[in-house]
This record gives structure tokens, C-alpha cells and sequence, in this order.
């Protein structure tokens, strides 16, 4: 996994250039490899790693520990996974060893940016709405897996017990959008990034992140191999710029779209008048 980095020497949550630490957008734990040097200050890496082991750790446990990405805890790395087994009317939750398990991919739809009156959901969630889904896992485990497994552990029918905090995703998703929006254009570019308090808690953050329901993405193949896939917008003219963000890039995943903030007004009309992305 090849790092790739851009300085920056101040804390990009707090402005605190005291302290700080490398950032990554897409989590280590991820196989994220886009790095802001000296980005975050210890007080607001310490907000970021919360909400962040939250959804890692519980989340989406399964599919790492299946895929076997990267940790920094080799030796605390699961050697069992929970099921729930039904037998007749009787539910019971038991950990099974990583290869009889069988991990599920939890993310959840959701409804536009409550800042963005006028974008409409195509499958019609209103702003704000989150709704949890079950997705379509890159390692499937065949019917014969299941088969194996009912008769393994003598049971009916199996079920995979799952937890998501819906304010550490949307924490975590503007956290990403903001860092690969400062990896795209640089920090000292944007006049103002909005995604500050809703990252440190201190507002909501379904007024900036959401989704349209499409996939664009995914329809276009993915853009390359990568395990997750960005595209950062900003129209021609304009100086908002908006992330769109697809985790688990082979797997019809939602896509997510976060509103980041504004370009300086000269930049954006530098990179306007020379036909720039970036």
C-alpha cells in the first residue's frame, strides 16, 4: 500500500498548531494511503479516533477481519466472529472462528444534505433520513458454506447480528470528504470549510452529508481498482466544493455526498480561466 502525502502544519479542525499528527482521510484501518502531514492537533485526533473505532470496530469488524486489512493491533485482530443461530423459536448469539463466519457489509442510505434543498433522493428518502442496509459482501460465502454451516451447528437458519451509530458514519464520512477535498485542491486554497463543528461534535452533521441515491460511480466501473473511490466536484464558476464518496469500491455500495466548503474566489477563477480540476 504506497502513501501518498501533503504537509500541512496545522490542525485542520482547530486551526492549533501545537501537537499535531499525520491525518488520513480514508482510515488506516481501510488501507487508506492519502496522508495530510502535521494535520491534527492531539485534542481533536483524540474526537476523530472515537467515532472512527466506533464504526471500525464495531461496524465493520467483520469485513476486515475477514479481507485481513490493515490493523496496528496484529495481535488483538478477532479470531472469532458473532452469529446468531436460530433453533425452533429460540435465537442464540455464539462467536464461530473467522471461517465459518459470515461477515456482512452495513452501510446505510441516506437522504441528502439537509443544505441542499433542492437535490432529490431517486429512491425518494427525504433530507436527513438514514436507513441502514445490508450489502452485498466482496467475499460472498456460497449456499453450500450455509448448508455446511446450519448442519455444523445443528440450527434452522442463521442470522448476523450488526450495530451502527448513525452520527459516528456521518462523522466519519465528512471527516473523509474534507481530507481528500484539502489532498485535492490544498488547505490554504479553501476560504472556508464548513464540515469543523459537525466532525468535533458540535453540529449536525446531516445538514452536510448525504446522499442522492444514484451511482454514478459504480455505473462508471469503479474509476480503477482501488478499495474506495472519491470524486471531487466543483462546477465550472463556482467556488463550493462537494465530495462524493464510494466505499467498498466492487460492491454496489451507496455512494455519499458531502458538502466540504468554499475555494478562495481567485483560486477558483485561477483554476476556471486555465481549464483546471485542481
Amino acid at each position: 500500500m504506497q502513501r501518498t502525502s501533503v504537509y500541512v502544519g496545522e490542525c485542520i479542525y482547530c486551526r492549533s498548531k501545537n501537537g499535531l499528527s499525520d491525518e488520513h482521510a480514508i482510515p488506516f484501518a481501510l488501507k487508506g494511503n492519502n496522508v495530510l502531514e502535521k494535520a491534527s492537533c492531539s485534542a481533536c485526533a483524540a474526537i476523530t479516533s472515537r467515532f472512527e473505532l466506533s464504526i471500525l470496530r464495531r461496524t465493520m469488524i467483520g469485513p476486515r477481519t475477514v479481507l485481513e486489512l490493515p490493523t496496528r493491533r496484529k495481535k488483538q485482530r478477532p479470531l472469532q466472529l458473532p452469529m446468531i443461530f436460530v433453533r425452533g423459536d429460540v435465537k442464540t448469539e455464539e462467536l464461530v472462528p473467522i471461517d465459518d463466519a459470515v461477515p456482512v457489509l452495513v452501510l446505510p442510505e441516506l437522504g441528502p444534505p439537509e443544505s441542499l434543498r433542492t437535490l432529490r433522493h431517486v429512491a425518494g428518502l427525504n433530507h436527513g433520513d438514514f436507513k441502514p442496509n445490508v450489502h452485498t459482501f466482496p467475499i460472498e460465502r456460497d449456499a453450500e458454506h450455509l448448508r455446511q454451516l446450519l448442519a455444523k451447528y445443528q440450527a434452522d437458519a442463521v442470522e448476523i447480528p450488526w450495530e451502527i451509530d448513525h452520527e459516528d458514519f456521518r462523522r466519519m464520512l465528512a471527516k473523509i470528504a474534507m481530507c481528500e477535498a484539502i489532498f485535492c485542491f490544498g488547505y490554504q486554497q479553501f476560504e472556508e470549510i464548513y464540515l469543523r463543528s459537525a466532525i468535533l461534535g458540535n453540529d449536525r452533521t446531516s445538514y452536510w452529508v448525504g446522499s442522492d441515491g444514484a451511482y454514478d460511480i459504480y455505473l462508471e466501473g469503479g474509476f480503477d481498482d482501488s478499495s474506495h473511490v472519491f470524486a471531487i466536484m466543483r462546477p465550472h464558476g463556482y467556488t463550493e466544493v462537494w465530495t462524493r464518496i464510494k466505499l467498498w469500491n466492487k460492491s454496489m455500495t451507496p455512494e455519499y455526498l458531502v458538502v466540504v466548503g468554499r475555494l478562495r474566489p481567485s483560486y477558483a477563477r485561477f483554476l476556471d480561466a486555465h481549464h483546471l480540476i485542481a
